[in-house]
């Protein structure tokens, strides 16, 4: 938690307003993000005078594809500087870039910033756990994701790719709908279709839609089975599995942001055991009851 400065704890409003996400690079942000980014894109010695990483700035300029310094002023690190204070989409872009292949110090050093400046970004993984901006989620749903990604299965991977692909800087949302969904099956496949090894989320939900007296969950409302199948079905009909004349070509941001969310709270459940198979009554018990 960030400590508020004084001047905003004696007004509830001025308490709100600190607490507001701030998109691209805010006002109080620029100097110290500027002087982070830049030191990824210097080779410092100090025997010699400080230099732009021609390496790391062309791999800036693939993957952005563009130009950034041409001529005389790809070798002048004060020109680079420049582009980056006049364009905040390119600075974040670099940014983004520069996870690749910072040092895990300077890392942490970022995530301080992002934080104490109420950023809308934060550093996340990649499907291959590499650094990358993505956008700020609520703690609560942030400590969930790194703990079901920090398992060394499947599961794990599909959902970090789902998460990545949905809050990172260039989403892309069907790709999203079709990693959470693979989540999914492979975390409730052992509980809801054990016999069933190529069981699809649709076929786990028609299993649960027949018989949901065979499943309990650690809800206290009797209706916690019906609740965990009424979501593992917005997962399952939110994405595009078909194509439709009248069906969408892309799922929207905001669906597929509900659809992620879901998806690590079913694998946490279902990892968990906070939904599973009904103990059933042992043979002797069911014969007794019978009398």
């Amino acid at each position: 938690m960030v400590k508020r400065p004084f001047s905003t704890r004696r007004s509830a409003d001025r308490q709100r307003d600190f607490l507001v996400l701030r998109e691209d690079v805010p006002d109080g942000l620029r100097a110290s993000l500027l002087e982070w980014t830049m030191r990824q894109f210097t080779i410092s010695d100090r025997f010699l005078t400080p230099q732009l990483d021609q390496r790391k700035l062309g791999i800036l300029e693939r993957l952005t594809d563009r130009t950034i310094l041409s001529g005389e002023l790809r070798d002048y690190l004060p020109s680079l500087e420049q582009a980056f204070s006049e364009d905040d989409h390119l600075h974040l872009d670099a940014v983004d870039v520069a996870l690749g292949f910072a040092r895990i110090d300077d890392v942490v050093i970022l995530e301080t910033y992002l934080r104490e400046a109420r950023s809308a970004y934060c550093v996340g993984e990649d499907f291959a756990q590499r650094y990358e901006l993505q956008y700020r989620q609520s703690e609560e749903m942030t400590r969930l994701l790194a703990n079901e990604t920090s398992q060394h299965d499947q599961a794990a991977t599909h959902l970090r790719t789902a998460w990545s692909r949905c809050f990172g800087r260039k989403p892309q949302t069907n790709d999203v709908c079709m990693e959470a969904v693979k989540s999914i099956e492979i975390a409730a496949k052992p509980v809801v279709t054990p016999n069933d090894p190529n069981a699809t989320l649709g076929k786990m939900c028609a299993a649960i839609r027949s018989k949901p007296d065979k499943w309990e969950t650690d809800s206290e409302f009797d209706g916690g089975v019906n609740t965990v199948l009424a979501m593992m079905e917005m997962v399952w009909k939110g994405h595009l599995r078909h194509g439709h004349e009248s069906a969408p070509l892309e799922v929207s941001q905001e669906a597929t942001e509900m659809t992620v969310q879901t998806a690590v709270l079913l694998v946490s459940w279902f990892r968990s055991g906070r939904i599973r198979l009904r103990p059933q009554p042992r043979m002797r018990d069911s014969v007794r009851a019978g009398r």
